[in-house]
């Protein structure tokens, strides 16, 4: 049989025995955070110092200074507080918060720092991205490269055009194909040049001048200070004669063969009149001067060597010497305006007398010069009305002749050359490739002239 008294005795000292050790692990708890308090402390102090900086001559061996005594250290090693607590039963409130507190004991791995050597800088980590922001950058300086060269190249042509845009391109375009000096330039290149020295408006003139040799561009008509008119007859080639199967013609027109002008020239529009001879030479032919209402006549009853007084004294008032008879070949080559036929309108004599005055049922006496058709160079006269002196001596035929149209001068001075026909002559007479010789003194009443000026 249990005692009841010895059972309750042995319970109370064993009640007593665990709160003596209770208390006792109280007072161990209490030490340990007064420690761990001092610790917190001294931990505090050090990482002020750090963050300050680190002494240059610390030593590897001031552990102790650092991170406090040898005997703190041991003491952070054991930790009978836990096995103190394990062994309370009443205790498992505490139990969580000295685990926090003992792993703030654990000692932080510190990396030895040399006291030679400088704290190193953290290295700055590249965004991500970096590349993708490069490619985009590259892109847009490329693009803005491209359309600057475009805008030098094609277009600011205005340019170029002028040409900044498709308007003035187009300009500049039409401004080349019409070959205008003044407009196939831009704009740009009447400005001076950014690298001279000398921007001078005289300067920026002269770099306009025409060159030493322009070439030749006379205008299509002329008149001098008699007004006496002139039509420009362009150079070119033709074939001079008549062929073998032309009605009419004369062994003298043969061999047909090629002559090739190399110059333009100017030649009288109408026959000289009777007014401009005697501007000239102060008589109208055998008269003493020119009979009221015949000024506009052609000026008949001259002879060869007359013509040339008259181009004589001319040249003198003109202060010139481009003035003279045209060449056999220069007649004919103007006589024809582009023709081969026999007319310079064609074959058909039926329509002659829409050019000419010839025949006598037209009239005896020449007629009012320009009240014809004009050919197609727009010379009046070229068929019929009178006789016109040329420059050449006679010669039975063309063998021999120039080829380049200057006049044949090396036969028969006293016998002179005359071409065209006249009123009182046929319609053969009147064709492009007749001829007829006279003496140079000879002076009928159907004889007269047209005027030929070098360009």
């Amino acid at each position: 049989m249990i005692d009841v008294k010895d059972d309750s005795k042995n319970g109370s000292e064993r009640l007593q025995d665990r709160g003596e050790y209770l208390d006792e692990a109280e007072e161990l708890l209490l030490e340990e955070k007064e420690r761990l308090s001092m610790l917190r402390k001294r931990r505090e102090e050090r990482l002020r110092g750090e963050t300050q900086g680190i002494e240059p001559g610390a030593e590897e061996g001031n552990y102790s200074d650092r991170w406090g005594t040898q005997e703190d250290v041991e003491v952070l090693k054991t930790v009978p507080a836990v096995k103190a607590v394990e062994k309370a039963e009443m205790a498992g409130n505490e139990e969580n918060e000295e685990n926090a507190e003992n792993e703030e004991t654990e000692l932080p791995v510190k990396p030895v720092i040399s006291p030679s050597e400088p704290p190193k800088k953290a290295s700055k980590s590249k965004p991500p991205g970096t590349p993708l922001m490069k490619i985009l950058v590259f892109g847009a300086v490329f693009c803005l490269l491209l359309f600057g060269s475009w805008v030098l190249i094609g277009g600011t042509e205005d340019g170029v055009g002028g040409a900044g845009d498709a308007g003035d391109a187009e300009d500049a375009g039409n401004a080349r194909a019409t070959g205008n000096d003044d407009t196939a330039l831009p704009e740009s290149s009447l400005e001076p040049s950014p690298i001279s020295s000398d921007s001078s408006p005289e300067k920026a003139q002269n770099s306009l001048d025409p060159p030493l040799n322009p070439p030749l561009n006379p205008p299509e008509s002329f008149t001098n200070s008699l007004g006496i008119e002139f039509i420009l007859v362009p150079a070119g080639e033709f074939f001079m004669g008549s062929p073998e199967t032309e009605a009419g013609r004369q062994a003298d027109e043969s061999p047909l063969h090629t002559v090739l002008l190399e110059k333009p020239f100017y030649l009288g529009k109408y026959e000289v009149t009777r007014e401009q001879w005697y501007e000239v030479m102060g008589t109208a032919g055998e008269m003493e001067g020119p009979l009221s209402g015949d000024s506009e006549l052609p000026v008949a009853e001259v002879s060869w060597d007359d013509v040339q007084e008259f181009v004589k004294k001319l040249n003198e008032m003109e202060g010139t010497n481009k003035y003279r008879l045209p060449s056999e070949a220069e007649w004919e080559y103007a006589c024809r305006a582009g023709s081969s036929e026999k007319y310079s309108f064609g074959d058909s004599e039926s329509e002659l007398v829409k050019y000419a005055w010839f025949g006598k049922t037209q009239g005896s006496a020449p007629h009012p010069v320009g009240q014809k058709a004009p050919n197609s160079w727009g010379l009046y006269d070229m068929h019929g009305n009178v006789w016109e002196w040329v420059r050449d001596s006679w010669h039975n035929d063309y063998n021999a002749a120039p080829s380049d149209g200057k006049a044949w001068e090396s036969g028969e001075f006293s016998h002179r050359i005359a071409r065209g026909g006249s009123l009182t002559g046929s319609a053969e007479s009147c064709r492009a490739a007749n001829r007829a010789w006279f003496g140079s003194d000879v002076r009928n009443a159907d004889m007269g002239f047209r005027l030929l000026m070098e360009v």
